[in-house]
């Protein structure tokens, strides 16, 4: 049997663009209203769509952006660098398994997380890794199918325990200020494992230390 970081690059390297082209409609929508520059870390950001976008709105509005992507595969991670680069954007790249992170204090303005899911154990350390490397002041953004997109089978993993419950979720950040926080329907067509009707947690956190 293949493992994680093997079957994640058997999967990149089958499909181009595997989640979409564009970066995620949240994120789109989000940036709108509340400007993402600085230092910003994607979590199991793939083949970086989002990434990719915040460094081209920032760079449109000549602001300071330095992107960090993070993901199991290496394959996404070559392919990441290459859209970059045929953008003229910059953009730093590490093959990193989640659960064995070492989280650095203080490290980002922002981090980005786009149907970044994960084993339970995982799950917690990532969410507790999250706080610790934001700056205070520092914004947790992204958009994450909850417990009840089993019942829609449009996308996501297809075990309950790798899903994400609202209310446990905001466990992790109840001394925060939540800019925006929605659990519910949305339609999504990105890429080909996305589509359709969906249950999420959406959200923008700034973090108060």
């Amino acid at each position: 049997m293949l493992n994680i970081h093997n079957e994640w690059d058997e999967r990149y390297s089958q499909h181009d663009h595997i989640y979409g082209e564009q970066a995620n409609a949240f994120i789109q929508d989000i940036t709108q209203k509340l400007p993402i520059h600085g230092k910003t870390l994607g979590l199991a950001e793939g083949e970086g769509r989002n990434l990719l976008y915040l460094a081209a709105v920032a760079q449109a509005n000549e602001q300071a952006f330095e992107a960090d992507l993070w993901d199991y595969s290496q394959v996404a991670l070559d392919k990441a660098q290459g859209y970059a680069q045929q953008r003229g954007l910059s953009l730093n790249t590490r093959k990193q398994d989640l659960s064995q992170v070492n989280w650095p204090a203080n490290q980002y303005d922002n981090v980005i997380c786009v149907f970044g899911h994960f084993n339970p154990e995982t799950q917690q350390k990532v969410l507790n890794g999250v706080r610790e490397t934001l700056v205070n002041g520092g914004l947790f953004v992204g958009e994450l199918y909850s417990t009840r997109q089993l019942e829609y089978k449009t996308g996501g993993p297809r075990a309950v325990e790798m899903l994400y419950d609202p209310i446990e979720f905001l466990s992790h950040f109840k001394h925060d200020h939540l800019i925006h926080f929605f659990v519910g329907d949305v339609e999504r067509s990105e890429g080909k494992l996305h589509q359709g009707k969906s249950h999420v947690i959406q959200f923008a956190i700034r973090i108060q230390k």
